[in-house]
């Protein structure tokens, strides 16, 4: 009994030192691999570390090239602003361009459509043009308009001048309505003129068919510029010739 117990206390001790013995080797293997592990781990750092900087300097360069990019896009896009903005023009311009155009169309079909109206006046014009003194005076004889009533509310001198001018035409005779204004007055007076190839311009009074000479400004248009009898009239000293062809 007494030698079982001896057994197993030695048993029991042999097992205990047993187990310190393998908690040092465990110990020991422990911290070996630990210190070894701690070693890897730094020069690991160092290596990314090392690599970390290599990209910060890569990631700088990058960085900078980029605000290159984008100053050079900044410019561009100042450039493509500046022709927009000229391009808005232009096609404002050519909207009023193309407004014009059609104003011009207009009125070129509105004086094609006149000329084509008064085709038989125009070819009169063309063929009659030249007139010598002795035509305008066979003109004058014929008209009719003389013939008419003067009427200061209804028909005065400016409609008897614009109706022969107007009958000339019609024949062909370059016509043309001569307006006067006398001194020290509103009034003033109106009479025709015509171009002749053998005596230059020539007038003629469209009231009466008389014939007018010496059409100057400062003559007194009853007495000194009418071939014929008349009345002197208070200011009728001319001042302004005016010629409407």
């Amino acid at each position: 009994m007494f030698i079982d117990d001896i057994g197993r206390k030695e048993m029991l001790l042999i097992a205990i030192i047993a187990s310190l013995v393998l908690a040092c080797v465990s110990s020991a293997v422990t911290r070996s691999i630990v210190y070894g592990e701690v070693i890897t781990a730094e020069e690991k750092v160092d290596v990314i570390q090392t690599q970390l900087d290599d990209v910060n300097i890569l990631l700088d360069n990058e960085i900078f090239s980029l605000n290159d990019t984008i100053f050079q896009l900044n410019n561009k896009t100042e450039f493509i602003m500046n022709l927009t903005t000229q391009l808005t023009q232009k096609s404002q311009e050519v909207i009023n361009l193309v407004g014009e155009k059609s104003l011009l169309n207009i009125t070129l079909f509105h004086t094609q459509q006149w000329l084509y109206e008064n085709l038989t006046i125009i070819d009169a014009l063309n063929m009659n043009y030249n007139v010598t003194e002795a035509d305008v005076i066979s003109f004058i004889e014929n008209d009719t308009t003389d013939n008419l009533t003067y009427d200061a509310l209804n028909f005065s001198c400016s409609d008897f001048s614009a109706m022969v001018n107007n009958h000339a035409m019609t024949l062909g005779i370059n016509s043309s309505v001569i307006i006067l204004r006398f001194e020290d007055t509103t009034s003033g007076h109106a009479l025709v003129g015509f171009n002749t190839t053998d005596k230059g311009t020539i007038y003629f009074e469209p009231q009466t068919d008389e014939r007018v000479v010496n059409l100057t400004i400062g003559k007194e248009y009853w007495t000194e510029c009418i071939i014929g009898s008349h009345a002197d009239h208070a200011n009728d000293t001319i001042r302004r010739i005016i010629k409407i062809w």
